[in-house]
């Protein structure tokens, strides 16, 4: 900031006295048109350090040479030579009360520059006080039009003339001080009077200062600036059989009240901002609830939007948090709302994101939790019963989360449709699961879960366990290949195919070849040379196969002694005892020895176990109810097992 440092130069005349400016100066602001008697002007000269050019300037009048609240305060834009000398005409902007001379006290000017701290004040010499000439023209500083009839007491009387109680009038002509006169007391300068009584008058809570207006201080810093030592600070009172109007209304304009212009985008029309005392002053607007323009208006579009403000721990720049749009959208940590978006909920982080919306009910343990409803129509046309219902169930601490939906036709109830358990067990069409994920439907021809990849080289379902990877309790089709890497297990087995001489109305159907061992069944025709003898070749995997080979030879074409003339060595075997040019039919068998085989041998009997003991798997062929089938029962909650089922 710069440093300025003037030498007021004291030769104070009143304006009809004082010669022109400086010609290096600006000219003063004119003087106040006030007809004829003394103008309420004076004429002040000085010297500032400061380059030639304009300077804010403010000048001040005290009772005192330091401290104390100034009588006049007025401030000028005001020119500098390039000697630092500049010419003012005081009052010009605000007119010098002439009541400031009228008593003959001394009276001290201060001078600030560019809002600085006030330098030290002068003492105005003697030709100001040629001021209280203008009290000739006046009887006790007022002019003779403002004079009324003296009675016993303040009003206007019923002849319609004004009077005033003589002891008040009296007080006025004496001059003495309020304490010194027991006919009556005035209050201070600046102060808007009170009656104290029905006779003299005292200060009021209300001053007025420089256009501003104070309750409860000296030093308004608005047009109206209120100050209270409790909460709450005001009232706003209105009592109507028609309340249809706010207590408080703001209005906003450009320009000025003699010409005002329309309000532009984002103009400020009215709201609320806290400020609070930090070390050393007062801050700006910290929290703040504003309405704005959203347009430029006319007299036809009046767009406005809600903002609100609050500022961030240690910082003392405010940041918007909240915005209501012209359409009645809310935004939340922006000010864009997300595409046809009612609410938008913003929150950037760098780390993890936390919570962006929290639903809580204080009073909800031991059952309720919060909820979102969802209505697809007014409530009014609907009724209060949502269409889908999001919602928490408390259990100690923590809860379920459960999705609803309105049962169409039923009259207007919610059917839970979906929990989530505080355990992570999904429940659809079921409650409460059974299962991390627990799937049922009553519905005739309904699917209960439909899995789809179609994908190159997708996979629908996938299922992993330690005991078993899945349990089916019914029918399954399998319309595609099935491929099995390990032992398959079953009551019976066939072949199912559309019958060949009927497709269309028949099925033809052939059972396995069953076996307790894990057997492998080869055969074919070969023709007997001329010895009556045929060697039968097998595939080169014959041997690394098989083992423990049995065989059986059919003659075709008349009764052979035939026999096996040399066993399977190297993937081949002899056939003799037949006639020249016939045939034979054979067929070999042979036990599994590979690898995997030979680690999962099938157990022909083997004794039930656990849960096992005492049901069956078929236990219709018994006699049994359907209640004592293996896996009958739906598993506990997901916590536990299913029932155990044979091990093979």
């Amino acid at each position: 900031m710069r440093a300025h440092a003037g030498v007021p130069v004291l030769i104070l005349v009143l304006l009809a006295l004082a010669g022109p400016a400086s010609p290096a100066a600006a000219q003063p602001a004119a003087p106040p048109a006030t007809g004829p008697g003394v103008p309420p002007v004076i004429a002040f000269r000085g010297t500032v350090a400061h380059p030639e050019g304009s300077l804010q300037m403010t000048f001040a009048l005290y009772s005192e040479q330091s401290g104390g609240e100034p009588l006049w305060v007025e401030t000028q834009t005001v020119g500098v030579d390039a000697a630092g000398r500049y010419s003012v005409v005081l009052g010009a902007a605000v007119p010098i009360p002439l009541v400031l001379f009228a008593s003959g006290e001394a009276r001290w000017l201060g001078v600030s520059l560019d809002g600085e701290r006030e330098q030290p004040r002068v003492l105005l010499v003697s030709v100001p006080y040629a001021m209280k000439a203008a009290d000739a023209e006046t009887v006790g500083g007022k002019p003779v039009s403002s004079f009324v009839l003296a009675g016993e007491r303040t009003g206007v009387g019923a002849d319609g003339l004004t009077y005033v109680d003589r002891r008040v009038l009296g007080k006025a002509l004496s001059g003495g001080t309020a304490a010194a006169s027991p006919e009556g007391t005035f209050g201070s300068p600046g102060y808007i009077g009170v009656f104290t009584d029905t006779v003299n008058l005292g200060n009021s809570v209300i001053f007025q200062s420089s256009g501003n207006i104070g309750v409860n201080t000296t030093a308004p810093q608005a047009a109206f600036h209120a100050m209270a030592s409790a909460a709450p600070g005001a009232f706003f009172d209105v009592y109507s059989n028609a309340l249809g109007a706010l207590p408080v209304v703001y209005r906003a304009a450009r320009g000025t009240p003699a010409s005002p212009l329309a309000v532009q985008t984002d103009d400020i029309l009215g709201g609320l901002a806290v400020r609070g005392y930090g070390a050393t002053r007062f801050s700006a607007g910290q929290g703040q609830v504003m309405f704005k323009a959203a347009e430029n208006w006319t007299d036809a579009a009046h767009g406005t939007y809600l903002s609100m403000t609050t500022t961030p721990l240690g910082s003392a720049s405010w940041v918007e948090r909240l915005r209501i749009d012209p359409a009645g959208r809310v935004i939340v940590g922006d000010t864009v709302p997300a595409p046809s978006s009612l609410l938008t909920l913003r929150k950037d982080v760098a780390s993890a994101i936390g919570p962006v919306l929290t639903l809580m009910n204080g009073g909800g343990f031991g059952g309720a939790g919060g909820a979102i409803d969802f209505f697809t129509t007014s409530v009014a046309a609907g009724g209060a019963i949502p269409a889908i219902r999001v919602q928490s169930s408390d259990n100690n601490y923590s809860g379920d989360l459960i999705f609803s939906t309105r049962v169409p036709g039923g009259g207007g109830a919610l059917t839970e449709r979906m929990r989530l358990t505080n355990t992570g067990s999904l429940g659809i069409g079921t409650s409460p699961p059974y299962a991390k994920l627990d799937v049922r439907t009553s519905v005739s021809d309904a699917t209960a879960i439909l899995a789809s990849a179609l994908g190159s080289n997708g996979i629908a379902i996938y299922g992993e366990g330690d005991y078993r990877a899945g349990v089916f309790m019914g029918n399954v089709d399998v319309n595609g290949n099935l491929v099995v890497s390990g032992t398959v297990s079953k009551g019976g087995g066939s072949f199912k195919i559309d019958h060949p001489l009927d497709p269309e109305n028949k099925y033809l159907s052939h059972s396995f070849v069953e076996s307790p061992d894990m057997m492998n069944i080869y055969n074919g025709v070969a023709p007997l040379d001329a010895k009556g003898e045929a060697v039968v070749t097998l595939p080169d995997w014959f041997e690394a196969l098989n083992r423990d080979f049995r065989y059986q030879l059919t003659p075709i074409g008349a009764f052979m002694p035939l026999y096996i003339a040399e066993e399977i060595a190297g993937n081949r075997f002899k056939i003799a005892g037949g006639m020249p040019g016939k045939k034979v039919s054979w067929q070999v068998t042979g036990i599994r020895h590979d690898a995997y085989a030979d680690a999962h041998r099938i157990r022909v009997e083997e004794e039930k176990t656990g849960a096992e003991k005492g049901t069956y798997l078929h236990p219709e062929a018994f006699g049994q109810p359907e209640s004592k089938r293996l896996h009958a029962a739906r598993p506990a909650p997901a916590t536990a097992k299913p029932p155990a089922g044979p091990r093979h």
